[in-house]
């Protein structure tokens, strides 16, 4: 084939894709796309802005085409480049981007391999870099690329020969190869990962269920936004007065109608009741007072706009305390505790109280439940770790 078919027969895939999952369809539209007739090995490659396609790549089953192309758009999506770079900048010398390749291929394979309808020619996971010990310690699906880079730094995984024969480091900085380039982060790397974040989170949301995009919510790239922009968003999105219909009075349109309309129309008013909004503080050492300054400052803005009651849980292994506030809570309130980190206890202990959301602030060093509880979490915390299930800022130090 010639370049533009070939170019227009990964077009073609893309809209096959749109077929299967719309909402990760939709994030390969924002990624250009051109073929590198030159490059005879890889299938494909990412400079982090753009896909290319190789030779190699046109001569795959066409649902392992489609599975390369997943792959470099998670890439893409995910920011894997440039998270490069930042780990290149923080390593120095000890850099090595044949390393970055791997941790990056082991979170998007883990995601395009639980989807049914892809494929791909091979795969790097977790699994495939980690010892069964290191695992039982920490899932494969809570290892982010960065978690994966640190570890594998200090015992080097070696791929099965399979594997080696056929990998191909694929995140590429611009035209530059593998020599990534030691740049610090800048303003508007910042803002595009913050965009992608964005993107992905809205592709998901619109998603079906058993959208690979599901899988991806601890990979979002983390950005420096200030963590309480976030918590308002979240409570904001969560926990303000929504309107509903009232059948008990005409809407203002039908009354300045004087009856004109020919129909009745319901009045709007504010959903009744309060709502209720549980904080966890994790006291096991990892929350500062200038952390729980902020989030009681929050809250208390929350209490004073509508109305909403609020459930403080103290807890580190287990509940340590719980009160109710419906009024704002005290200055230089603090709380107590000490010991080791298990969330199961106050989430569980949350359930009692019908709440719209929770807030958990927290190190995310301790045990999860199996399942998500069954409301919205947020999770502020002080480590970029993962998390199973909710959404994730990590607190600036």
């Amino acid at each position: 084939m010639e370049a533009w078919e070939e170019l227009e027969h990964a077009k073609l895939l893309v809209r096959r894709i749109m077929l299967r999952d719309m909402g990760f369809a939709a994030l390969l539209l924002w990624i250009p796309l051109e073929v590198d007739e030159k490059e005879e090995r890889a299938y494909a490659y990412t400079t982090g802005e753009v896909i290319r396609l190789c030779s190699a790549f046109f001569s795959l089953p066409e649902v392992q085409q489609m599975g390369v192309l997943v792959h470099e758009g998670l890439h893409v999506a995910l920011r894997h480049v440039q998270r490069g770079r930042k780990i290149r900048n923080r390593k120095g010398e000890r850099f090595s981007s044949e390393l970055l390749n791997w941790c990056s291929d082991a979170v998007v394979d883990r995601a395009i391999q639980r989807t049914s309808w892809l494929s791909e020619p091979y795969y790097i996971t977790a699994e495939t870099l980690l010892d069964k010990a290191t695992l039982e310690r920490i899932p494969a699906h809570r290892w982010t690329v960065e978690m994966l880079y640190d570890h594998l730094e200090q015992t080097p995984p070696v791929l099965s020969s399979s594997i080696a024969s056929q990998w191909m480091a694929d995140l590429r900085d611009g035209d530059r190869g593998n020599q990534d380039a030691v740049q610090p982060g800048t303003h508007k790397g910042e803002m595009d990962s913050r965009l992608w974040a964005e993107r992905i989170l809205r592709a998901a949301a619109g998603s079906r269920r058993g959208s690979l995009l599901r899988e991806l919510g601890p990979h979002l790239p983390v950005t420096k936004t200030p963590w309480e922009y976030h918590l308002r968003d979240f409570l904001a999105a969560h926990m303000m007065p929504q309107t509903e219909a009232d059948w008990h009075r005409p809407s203002r349109r039908l009354l300045a109608s004087k009856g004109a309309l020919g129909f009745f129309e319901a009045g709007i008013q504010r959903s009744r009741g309060a709502k209720r909004l549980a904080g966890i503080v994790d006291v096991s050492g990892s929350v500062d007072s200038k952390m729980l300054d902020t989030f009681f400052r929050e809250i208390n803005t929350l209490i004073e706009q509508v109305a909403a009651e609020v459930v403080l849980i103290s807890a580190d292994a287990e509940v340590t305390h719980t009160e109710i506030f419906r009024e704002p809570i005290p200055k230089g309130f603090r709380v107590k505790g000490g010991g080791g980190t298990d969330f199961r206890p106050a989430l569980e202990a949350v359930k009692k109280y019908d709440v719209n959301c929770c807030v958990y602030l927290t190190d995310l060093e301790g045990v999860f439940p199996d399942t998500s509880p069954g409301f919205p979490i947020f999770w502020a915390t002080v480590k970029d770790l993962a998390v199973p299930f909710g959404r994730k800022i990590v607190i600036e130090a």
